[in-house]
């Protein structure tokens, strides 16, 4: 879990005589002692965090040692200025490959993700073969040539 720091262990702010607001890096998680509201910092500005899963849409690494998170007071906060929240933009493509079910049978999945909207479009495939394996090759062809047109 990645370490939490405390106001006493964090740098000064902006107009605190102890330390620069520099000293906090982008990537850094904000959060307010008096509601527990999470930020993002990024760029010299504070983005509000609306759930998890936008942080890590927007590639924040959230590893265990990578990212430094500080709790500040209301007032600290106040100090850094105020974007919009953190909204992920752009698209994400997966594929799950081709994956085997069981008894013959496999399944391959393949699609884009907006992050803007949330939005998903995707298709699947699925295919039976008998026990030589006769159309395994086949159907990786075909999957293969969908997932080409569907990318571009």
């Amino acid at each position: 879990m990645p370490q939490k720091k405390t106001r006493q262990d964090a740098p000064p702010l902006e107009g605190d005589p102890h330390v620069e607001l520099s000293a906090l890096g982008d990537g850094t998680i904000l959060t307010s002692s008096a509601d527990g509201a999470p930020y993002l910092y990024q760029g010299g500005r504070r983005k509000r965090i609306l759930s998890p899963a936008v942080v890590l849409a927007a590639g924040v690494d959230v590893h265990p040692g990578k990212v430094q998170q500080v709790t500040l007071s209301e007032e600290e906060l106040q100090r850094i200025p105020a974007a919009g929240p953190l909204a992920p933009a752009g698209t994400r493509q997966f594929d799950s490959g081709l994956m085997h079910l069981g008894a013959n049978h496999w399944m391959r999945t393949w699609g884009v993700l907006d992050l803007g909207t949330g939005q998903v479009a995707a298709q699947t495939r699925t295919g039976r073969w008998n026990e030589s394996g006769e159309k395994v090759a086949s159907l990786i062809a075909r999957m293969a040539a969908v997932a080409a047109v569907f990318a571009g």
